[in-house]
């Protein structure tokens, strides 16, 4: 049996359920459109990215360690992270401030520091100055005019007296009156 050429007897051509002309086409991607539209519209995007907030005094007093601080800022500043960490060999609680300006002011306070950890808190730069806030002396480096800080624009650090281990540093790129709000709250934070 040999194969049925076209117009020999063979099958009739198949027609299509769904109408194919350009015009239906066009009607079907229109549809789609219509339907992709409908979905972004309806689907909830926030307004914007809000940090996260954090509670930095109810972190310190979950953490049973008297060690850490939890300073007590005026009204309008938040914390969008406070947890400890290790930063190198040295354990260290960190707390990301932002102001009510949005300016950012990270801290951390080394349980007990080393010189490694407060050359780390350096970020590789000199010393620019020093300056007594809240009963503590600390030593500040002012990068802001250079490029590629990042987060460690201005830098505060200071060793606890008393035998006290531990030290803390302050960076960020918030102002100056933001830095000495933050290290007088510290000071305080850390007086016997």
């Amino acid at each position: 049996m040999t194969a049925a050429t076209p117009g020999q007897g063979g099958p009739p051509p198949r027609t299509s359920r769904y109408p194919t002309s350009p015009l239906a086409l066009i009607g079907a991607l229109l549809g789609s459109l219509a339907i992709v539209a409908f979905i972004v519209m309806v689907v909830v995007r926030p307004d914007g990215l809000t940090p996260a907030r954090v509670d930095w005094h109810a972190a310190a007093a979950e953490s049973n360690d008297p060690r850490l601080i939890a300073p007590d800022l005026p009204d309008g500043w938040t914390a969008n992270y406070a947890e400890l960490e290790g930063e190198g060999d040295v354990a260290a609680w960190r707390i990301g401030f932002l102001s009510p300006t949005n300016g950012f002011v990270g801290m951390s306070l080394a349980l007990e520091s080393t010189e490694d950890w407060i050359e780390l808190q350096h970020d590789e730069a000199e010393a620019t100055g020093s300056e007594t806030i809240g009963g503590l002396r600390w030593e500040t480096i002012d990068r802001r005019t250079e490029e590629h800080v990042g987060n460690r624009a201005f830098i505060m650090i200071a060793t606890l007296d008393g035998g006290d281990p531990r030290a803390v540093a302050l960076y960020g790129t918030a102002s100056d009156e933001d830095f000495r709000t933050v290290a007088a709250s510290v000071g305080q934070a850390v007086a016997p």
